[in-house]
């Protein structure tokens, strides 16, 4: 659940982290994945919603109080059939005050009704316990986890884990791939961010008739200008999967090949932007446009963008890494609309031998 190597994990699923807490008669439930930042949280009052919560997250690994270890919930099926890491937290991650203040303070927040969490002590503690861990774990601020998304399990469809298993949404019954399910007929998108969301449509089926009623619509209009339509699927090719990208920034794990690929993505959002002509969702006066930022994420280089493996430009990647270290996340997950200016090729620190190795990489 806290893995961070995107070679590792499928870009069409999200890597869920979960956090459980028994409390009386109810259980509290938040789920992030910190390779994108989605992070939320849920209540439920009963045993067979809680399993139909993790059958649809499909979490990697639950962190949970020891009052759910003892709640008679099957552990071994969830440990073998569902093959998910299950690990009991020290009882003090579930204090109440600290997950709290654990809340607040990250989130800047006065108070939890600012979170939609009122209502939700249990959900709360949840919540604080699964970002008090990340924050012991990660040993980094995750300023790119920006919101906390509340929700109720009335909103979408349940479905029980045997009624996913025989109507193949994701996965078939029998090879437990995704060729021949469902999803597979459905996926035809573009980017890792639309097949994750297409993933969660499928998996999380609407009950409001509003909600449906507007999701209808939506295809309804790009059924109706098909020009327009394949024009959009056009510049969404190249976009690369920012969501992870932010994430890796944040983490100050992004080499050179990752900024590049956030510059190319940025770049194609104006013409997005232009063809969707979507002026509710941005601000009238940006700090500055998308081609500008994209323009800081490579500026003043001649060469290649250089991984970790190219020992023969070691130097640029100290300045690479010098540079990220000067990114506010909290800017640049808005960066699309709303970016910092960062000045990536300022004149950095570089130690003696570091400049040495620089210059001969110059030199080649």
């Amino acid at each position: 659940g806290t893995n961070l190597d995107t070679n590792a994990m499928d870009e069409t699923k999200h890597n869920y982290l979960m956090a459980i807490v028994c409390m009386a008669d109810r259980f509290g439930v938040s789920i992030a994945d910190i390779s994108t930042g989605d992070y939320l949280v849920t209540e439920v009052d009963s045993e067979r919603k809680l399993l139909d919560e993790i059958n649809k997250f499909a979490p990697a690994e639950i962190i949970c109080n020891e009052a759910f270890s003892m709640s008679g919930v099957d552990l071994e099926d969830l440990r073998f059939r569902l093959n998910i890491a299950l690990y009991p937290l020290e009882s003090w991650y579930f204090d109440d005050e600290l997950c709290k203040n654990t809340l607040l303070e990250h989130f800047q927040a006065a108070n939890l009704a600012g979170l939609g969490l009122t209502d939700l002590s249990c959900g709360m503690i949840a919540a604080g316990a699964l970002l008090k861990y990340l924050y012991e774990t990660q040993k980094q601020p995750l300023t790119h986890m920006t919101h906390l998304k509340t929700y109720t399990i009335g909103k979408y469809m349940i479905i029980d884990s045997s009624s996913r298993r025989n109507l193949e949404l994701t996965e078939t019954l029998r090879e437990k791939l995704k060729r021949g399910s469902l999803l597979w007929v459905l996926d035809k998108t573009k980017t890792a961010m639309g097949a994750r969301t297409l993933r969660g449509m499928v998996e999380q089926p609407l009950i409001d008739r509003a909600e449906i009623e507007k999701r209808h619509a939506a295809i309804e209009e790009l059924n109706q200008h098909v020009i327009s339509r394949e024009e959009l699927r056009e510049y969404m090719n190249p976009i690369y999967d920012l969501e992870r990208l932010i994430g890796r920034i944040s983490y100050k794990t992004a080499n050179p090949r990752d900024m590049i690929a956030f510059r190319s993505s940025l770049e194609m959002l104006p013409h997005i932007h232009t063809l969707l002509d979507v002026e509710d969702y941005i601000d009238p006066q940006p700090e500055a446009t998308p081609q500008e930022v994209a323009g800081q994420c490579w500026r003043n280089s001649k060469y290649d963008p250089p991984t970790e493996a190219d020992a023969d430009r070691l130097g640029r990647i100290i300045v690479w890494k010098a540079a990220v270290k000067h990114v506010d996340i909290t800017y640049w997950e808005n960066a699309i609309f709303h970016p910092v200016d960062v000045p990536f090729w300022m004149p950095l620190p570089v130690a003696p031998e570091e400049k040495a190795d620089l210059h001969r990489a110059n030199d080649r």
